[in-house]
């Protein structure tokens, strides 16, 4: 098209301006040459080159200017790249103020939780631990005073049945037979006393043989620190040698007497005859002392002996006549043993009551069963020919 108006702008410059068919030279009559330069021919119409002189150019009409604004807009429309529409960036919602302290409120009570979670889970561990650490003290604890208790106990209660079954035995005939049994029974209890360090030393008033028949049950007493092992094992000798004084005639009873002595390699105790010796004409001369029965003791027995009536001989009567009152005492002195060791360790409180219920329940089961023993034995009881 630029070509083709070049081309025509020449030709018009040689030949002259063009003419209408008609010979007219106005606009109307014009609007061929226009068209020709926007290459647009009408229809019916030929252009004839005149050569003449170029008028000026002559005003477009309004609607052929319109015409081409539109087709100049569509052409720059076309060619003119297509511009994207400038675009806002998106809202950042993330660093809104809300958000922040949202999101800070979270992290923070998020951090809160955990820790307070450590922290309950480091009390609940320790608590665990101290639990733990707990029960394995009580069972230390239990294994070392239970069988201790339960010991101590069983030796109470025998002593308690030993000084009721001496008041029976004392108006039976068989007096002999019932003190042996009572003392095997005392010295079995004594051994299986049990003590987690040492024995237990209580103090006890133990009463003091005298002639008179009737002075134990005001006195005088002996108050001593000694241990509970050794004094049952003392009562259960002595129970055995006052058993012994039933094989003597009663003059010889009067007379025996009964010591405990201590020697190199072991200790005796025995019930002695003082016999005065041959030609003796008057009672200060020397006498033959002449073991009826002798026991060998063991060596804590002989010092709970010294302690309660020294290294001199004392008469069997007076052991005799005071032998209830020294089990009483005794038993006491056990009583106060447990007791003492309940004070040290209330936290075994409910296993010692416990054990103790045993006890006693067993030991009723047994004097049941000795009772219906001997009424089994009694002459009474055997049925008529």
């Amino acid at each position: 098209a630029t070509r083709r108006t070049r081309s025509n702008a020449r030709r018009s410059a040689i030949t002259g301006p063009s003419v209408a068919p008609n010979g007219s030279t106005s606009p109307h009559d014009m609007k061929w040459q226009y068209a020709s330069v926007l290459n647009f021919r009408p229809l019916g119409v030929t252009p004839t080159l005149v050569p003449q002189s170029l008028p000026s150019p002559p005003t477009e009409p309004r609607c052929w200017q319109t015409r081409r604004h539109i087709c100049a807009t569509i052409m720059n429309t076309s060619m003119t790249p297509y511009r994207r529409r400038k675009e806002q960036p998106a809202k950042d919602y993330a660093k809104t103020l809300f958000y922040v302290t949202f999101d800070l409120t979270v992290r923070i009570l998020t951090a809160v939780g955990l820790v307070a979670i450590g922290i309950a889970g480091w009390m609940l561990q320790r608590d665990t631990q101290l639990q733990r650490a707990k029960i394995e003290a009580n069972d230390r604890l239990a294994r070392r005073y239970l069988p201790m208790y339960r010991t101590l106990t069983d030796l109470e209660l025998t002593l308690r049945d030993c000084s009721e079954r001496l008041l029976v035995a004392r108006r039976a005939g068989h007096r002999a037979q019932e003190l042996s049994n009572l003392a095997f029974q005392l010295e079995a209890a004594a051994v299986s006393a049990f003590s987690a360090e040492n024995d237990l030393i209580i103090r006890v008033n133990l009463p003091i043989a005298t002639d008179d028949a009737g002075n134990f049950l005001t006195g005088p007493f002996k108050e001593a620190k000694l241990p509970l092992r050794a004094n049952a094992f003392m009562v259960a000798d002595v129970m055995r040698l006052v058993a012994a004084l039933e094989t003597l005639d009663l003059r010889q009873r009067q007379m025996a007497a009964i010591q405990f002595r201590s020697l190199q390699q072991h200790s005796m105790a025995a019930v002695i005859l003082p016999l005065p010796s041959r030609g003796a004409k008057s009672p200060d001369q020397p006498v033959i002392v002449i073991p009826v029965v002798w026991l060998q003791v063991r060596p804590e027995t002989v010092g709970a002996w010294r302690a309660w009536n020294g290294d001199d001989p004392v008469l069997a009567v007076q052991i005799e006549r005071v032998l209830i009152p020294l089990v009483q005492a005794v038993h006491q002195q056990a009583v106060d043993a447990t007791q003492q060791l309940m004070r040290e360790r209330p936290e075994l409180g409910d296993q010692y009551v416990a054990i103790r219920r045993d006890a006693v329940a067993e030991q009723v089961g047994r004097r049941g069963a000795r009772r219906n023993f001997g009424d089994s034995l009694s002459p009474d009881s055997a049925p008529a020919d």
